[in-house]
């Protein structure tokens, strides 16, 4: 299982998956908003990609500024889902709002197309289904307060790398 912390909002998990390895990923809403999605696709991380290929759970987190799922999850993930489906197992899946309607009218550009094609030569799976944390958040577009919180979990784990070391050398 593999998980994948949106940036930005999404910084709030940092320390809830203390302990957990993670990477980020970056599923803009305002892509979502302008219903960009050729743009999503285009930025999806090869690891993200890869991992999801391999048939590997790949968990995405995020925040949003109501109690509702974030749009980067509801719309920008269920995108991706069906793309992937579609693309590399020949399978249209069918959402419950009927998203997949308008899905199908959307088109990628060549490159992208290029990008997410190549990934199915290391496909593994039946099926593609990402699944989706989020939480409400309190800080939205409060980017003062992301760039600090990063930055003290990463002193934190730099501390904790150090206290580490130093215990392996004392033995």
């Amino acid at each position: 299982m593999k998980h994948f912390i949106n940036l930005t909002n999404g910084l709030e998990w940092l320390y809830e998956l203390r302990g957990t390895p993670f990477s980020f990923i970056r599923i803009q809403s305002s892509h979502v908003e302008r219903k960009d999605y050729d743009k999503i696709m285009a930025q999806l991380d090869s690891n993200f990609l890869l991992m999801l290929a391999a048939g590997e759970t790949c968990i995405v987190y995020d925040c949003s500024s109501s109690e509702r799922k974030p749009k980067s999850l509801k719309l920008g993930v269920s995108y991706i889902e069906y793309i992937l489906n579609k693309i590399w197992l020949n399978k249209e899946i069918v959402f419950e709002r009927g998203y997949h309607h308008y899905f199908k009218t959307v088109k990628l550009s060549r490159p992208v197309a290029q990008k997410i094609k190549y990934f199915k030569k290391f496909l593994n799976t039946q099926c593609i289904t990402i699944p989706v944390k989020f939480k409400q958040t309190l800080n939205d577009g409060n980017y003062s307060y992301f760039d600090n919180l990063l930055k003290l979990y990463v002193e934190d784990e730099i501390q904790k790398e150090s206290i580490l070391k130093e215990l392996i050398l004392r033995r």
